[in-house]
């Protein structure tokens, strides 16, 4: 299935089985992934990409967030001057909130908010991405996320997020994942509201 995903992608990123997980500190490795479904799979790492502040945007408050989640398989290139891009095979899965805080993105919880200016304590939509190939733009799989919500808990600097969401046809989208995030300061704010914020159906997959 050929997407537009890859795209998009490059544009954002230059400028529990169920939906709940508990876990144990004398564990050895925290499980993390996310479920489509009753369909599971395995998320290895996370970024956090800082977007910028509001700065009297009428599309929203505070400050951007994006948040991506990818399994093995995949890593973020550096192409210099042309900001961060993934490569390789594997699953996404991907959210942009809005916090109060420009330091990072705030613990709570970050509710679906359909209309804008976006609120703070929301994400506008999320995505996930099965299968995913760079080097040929094509996926299995993959839907807008919009409903739902992400809640997040930080303690020094691991992050835990916990996802009850829904995809746009109506199937489940649950995960947890504990542990570092990266932090990416790469963002364009400007062109990432107007290439997608205002655009969301760019996110959508064609079989």
């Amino acid at each position: 299935m050929k997407t537009l995903f890859k795209t998009c992608l490059l544009l954002c990123l230059f400028f529990v089985a169920s939906c709940s997980k508990d876990t144990d500190d004398d564990e050895p490795e925290v499980h993390n992934y996310f479920m489509v479904g009753d369909t599971e799979y395995n998320l290895q790492a996370a970024v956090l990409e800082y977007g910028g502040s509001a700065n009297g945007s009428i599309l929203f408050d505070g400050y951007l967030y994006s948040l991506v989640m990818y399994s093995g398989g995949l890593v973020y290139k550096d192409l210099g001057s042309e900001g961060w891009t993934l490569s390789g095979e594997g699953n996404i899965l991907q959210f942009f909130m809005f916090s109060d805080t420009g330091l990072s993105l705030e613990a709570g919880r970050y509710d679906f908010y359909p209309d804008e200016p976006y609120p703070t304590g929301t994400f506008a939509f999320g995505l996930y991405v099965i299968n995913w190939d760079s080097a040929e733009d094509d996926s299995e799989a993959g839907d807008l996320i919009v409903s739902g919500r992400v809640t997040v808990a930080i303690s020094d600097d691991i992050y835990e997020f916990t996802i009850e969401c829904t995809g746009d046809s109506g199937i489940d989208v649950c995960g947890y994942y504990k542990g570092a995030v990266r932090y990416l300061n790469t963002y364009n704010t400007n062109a990432f509201v107007s290439k997608i914020l205002k655009e969301p159906e760019l996110w959508h997959f064609n079989p």
